[in-house]
């Protein structure tokens, strides 16, 4: 018994000492054999470049190039009106009619006062001219000389005042004829015919809209103006590209002609407007539109679709795909879009080929499978 409990100690530990290197060596294997990671499959494109406007983007609204809010001078009931609502006049059209038979005596009043005056006057003139040859002579004397002067002078500014008075019945007369003040259209109009308008009321009778040409406001950030101030010509202006939000198809061109002369403390925002030609009149008062200041053009901007910029903790970055199909992380100037695609500042060159979806399972230096973009 004792020989086989030997014989059975001496085959365990050999058994276990085989077991140990066995291990040992397959552990050994583990660590010496380098980790490799799968190919991440993801989709492609080449940076291109051409020819890009720069610009700054903003949202407006637009407004009349001009507005006048037609209100009488006048007092007097409306007799007639002469134009239909949303109607389009030309300056110096007739609007509406008050009743003028009081301004009209006033008329005739004044004139009939100016010729009494001037007739008076032609007498003064007549005596005073009689008495010159009189007063050498001592025919009369120097006071009733000097009195008769003072007649004269006293003809004059009785004409004087009837003119103006005249002046002034005829300028009323006239205003009872509301004619358009400027070109434009008209809107409803807020009293009928019959009614009695009196001055200072405070009531505009209609409204006068000019829309050919027609004003876009909109303003910048107060970080944009030094870049628009490098390219802003005060007689030449900016050209701008203005599309409506509600309609996109309505795309018109103008130029930037003001800006304003300071920016505003509670916004930071520098406010414009831009002049818009509108003969259709596509663009409407107090519409929403954005506006695009095209300032110049870059000539090669290196362009990638926008899907294939992110952001992180350092800023915008994008992964390039290297030669032997790893990707290297690269940080880039991010400019403005163009279409679905973004413009590049700075970080890569045209012809990199760059990832545009996959990102996610991506890290510098990680392999990658190109998949079909379709």
């Amino acid at each position: 018994m004792t020989l086989m409990k030997h014989k059975f100690l001496y085959a365990r530990l050999i058994f276990l000492g085989t077991l140990n290197i066995f291990l040992g060596g397959c552990r050994d294997s583990a660590v010496s054999a380098p980790h490799q990671r799968p190919p991440v499959p993801v989709k492609s494109v080449i940076a291109t470049s051409q020819e890009v406007p720069l610009y700054l983007e903003a949202l407006g609204h637009v407004r009349a190039s001009e507005e006048v809010q037609v209100v009488p001078q006048v007092s007097g009931e409306i007799m007639a009106i002469h134009f239909t609502q949303g109607a389009i006049v030309q300056k110096g059209d007739l609007l509406f009619s008050l009743d003028a038979r009081l301004y009209e005596a006033a008329v005739e009043k004044a004139e009939a006062d100016l010729a009494k005056a001037s007739s008076q006057l032609k007498v003064d003139e007549a005596q005073y001219e009689r008495s010159k040859a009189l007063v050498p002579e001592s025919y009369i004397s120097s006071q009733e000389f000097e009195l008769q002067a003072a007649h004269v002078e006293q003809g004059r500014a009785n004409v004087r005042l009837a003119q103006s008075q005249l002046s002034a019945a005829l300028v009323n007369l006239e205003h009872c004829s509301l004619k358009a003040p400027i070109a434009g259209m008209t809107g409803k109009y807020e009293i009928d015919v019959g009614n009695v308008v009196s001055v200072g009321s405070g009531r505009p009778l209609v409204s006068l809209k000019k829309l050919d040409p027609i004003y876009v406001d909109f303003s910048i950030s107060e970080n944009q103006f030094p870049l628009l101030k490098q390219h802003f010509d005060m007689q030449e202006g900016v050209p701008v590209s203005v599309q409506s939000l509600s309609n996109p198809s309505c795309s018109l061109e103008g130029r930037l002609r003001f800006i304003q002369n300071y920016i505003d403390k509670a916004t930071g925002n520098l406010p414009l407007r831009a002049e818009v030609s509108n003969p259709q009149h596509e663009l409407w008062p107090g519409e929403a539109v954005s506006v695009k200041i095209l300032l110049r053009t870059l000539k090669e901007a290196v362009l990638v679709p926008e899907s294939c910029v992110k952001l992180g903790q350092q800023g915008h970055y994008l992964f390039v795909i290297k030669e032997d199909h790893t990707v290297e992380l690269r940080g880039v100037q991010k400019g403005q879009r163009h279409g679905d695609f973004i413009v590049i500042l700075q970080g890569v060159v045209a012809g990199e080929q760059v990832v545009k979806s996959g990102q996610m399972m991506l890290a510098p230096g990680a392999p990658v499978v190109i998949l079909p973009n379709h």
